[in-house]
C-alpha cells in the first residue's frame, strides 16, 4: 500500500497494476473507486512519477 499526498490530501492506493500495450503503460489503481490511467511511458520515468500523476487525477475527481 502507498499513499500519495496531493494538495494537502492523502490518497490511499491499494492495487496497482500495470500491462504494456505498445508505448503505452495502463496503469489500474483502486482508490475507492476504479480508475484507469493511460500514461505514455516516453513521458513517464519511473513509478513514483506515476503515482505521482495518479495522485493528482485522483485529487481532481474525489
Amino acid at each position: 500500500m502507498k499513499r500519495v499526498g496531493m494538495q494537502g490530501k492523502i490518497l490511499t492506493i491499494t492495487s496497482v497494476r500495470m500491462k504494456k500495450e505498445k508505448e503505452l503503460y495502463y496503469i489500474h489503481v483502486i482508490l475507492g473507486k476504479e480508475l484507469t490511467v493511460i500514461m505514455n511511458t516516453r513521458r513517464a520515468t519511473g513509478l513514483w512519477m506515476i503515482l505521482d500523476v495518479i495522485g493528482a487525477i485522483g485529487t481532481v475527481i474525489s
